[in-house]
């Protein structure tokens, strides 16, 4: 996971690459972590299995490698010889040719922000499902904060039950009740106060927790949280590749990104009645490719403090200006499932830290 620390002036070119002009970041990542590669107007930067610290000034490169180790190559000469920096030493690169010049480490790192309310940490929109009652959609369920309404039940189909007080357990809590769909296909949806822009320079994060009986047969068994644009028709948002899901479905627990029209599954070891807890993060970018990730967790294995390296799902890198002001959670299974605390955010620790504040009710 790469962190930088505002003040800061970067670009990320794609998952493993990013370019920094000025500002201080910090890599955090183990053995079977893929490579970053890191460009300064100076030097090229590729860890192997490392936690480093990483400053970027006018009058130079400053590089304090904390586990692991770092290669570096000069910019003006990238095929030449690399210099590498090991675990407990730092450099100081002045320019884009010599080789750095031994320095001091310093080991203190850039510190996440903690979630709060939707004004703070990063939390654009939550809803904790505390409602009384059996159904899960209508006028007065309006509660969590950073939405613009109320859920709206999807018409024509079965509606969506609440689990009131029930929320689906997990090591951080958060939740107080929990959609509970009985089988067929159901949906509801809502409107964000502040919507994912895609045609814009940015991160956003979701995440949820869903749990599903056994499938039966040839079952779809799908739990899906899907990213629209208000409006448009099912055919319109096929022909304009406008959606963004997030779902775990089938028999053979196949977890899933749909993104501009391209579905990408990895199939992974789930059992059926177990609750998981799902995290979806959106690379967006105005002049850059954008790209969408899902990492699944069990609850002996919750999220750390840091952001993964490794991710369950990762999408291909494409452009769209895909706006999402609409949240709709989708169901789709002959048997039960839940679904349980669900955020969107701007920082990780958002989406997985503790559960957020109620607001809104």
């Amino acid at each position: 996971m790469l962190t930088v620390e505002a003040p800061a002036r970067f670009r990320l070119d794609g998952r493993k690459e990013v370019a920094v002009e000025s500002g201080r970041l910090m890599f955090q990542g183990d053995r079977t972590s893929e490579s970053v590669r890191v460009r300064t107007s100076r030097s090229e930067y590729l860890n192997l299995g490392t936690r480093y610290v990483m400053a970027v000034r006018s009058d130079g490169d400053e590089l304090h490698v904390l586990d692991g180790e770092v290669r570096r190559s000069a910019r003006r000469s990238p095929n030449g010889p690399s210099e590498i920096t090991s675990a407990g030493t730092a450099r100081r690169y002045l320019d884009d040719w010599s080789p750095g010049l031994g320095i001091p480490l310093d080991r203190t790192v850039p510190q996440l922000v903690a979630v709060g309310r939707t004004d703070e940490g990063g939390l654009l929109a939550f809803d904790a499902f505390d409602y009384q009652g059996d159904l899960a959609a209508g006028p007065d369920r309006d509660g969590g904060g950073g939405w613009r309404d109320a859920w709206i039940p999807h018409k024509g189909l079965p509606p969506i039950g609440l689990d009131a007080g029930r929320p689906l357990s997990w090591p951080s809590g958060g939740g107080r009740g929990a959609l509970h769909h009985r089988g067929g296909n159901s949906a509801m949806h809502r409107y964000l106060k502040t919507p994912i822009r895609m045609d814009t320079d940015g991160v956003y994060y979701v995440s949820f927790r869903c749990r599903r009986a056994a499938a039966v047969g040839d079952d779809v068994n799908q739990v899906m949280l899907v990213l629209r644009k208000w409006g448009l028709t099912v055919e319109q948002e096929i022909l304009q590749r406008t959606t963004l899901m997030f779902a775990l479905n089938r028999p053979d627990a196949v977890a899933a990104v749909y993104f501009d029209g391209t579905a990408t599954r990895t199939p992974l070891p789930l059992s059926p009645d177990t609750t998981y807890l799902i995290v979806g993060k959106v690379l967006a970018g105005r002049d850059r490719p954008d790209q969408a990730f899902m990492r699944v967790y069990r609850p002996e294995s919750p999220p750390t403090e840091w952001e993964p390296a490794e991710w369950s799902v990762v999408s291909p890198a494409v452009h769209s200006n895909a706006v999402y002001d609409q949240v709709s959670v989708e169901f789709t299974s002959r048997t039960d499932a839940w679904l349980d605390d669900l955020r969107i955010g701007r920082s990780w620790p958002a989406v997985t830290k503790a559960k957020p504040d109620p607001a809104g009710r």
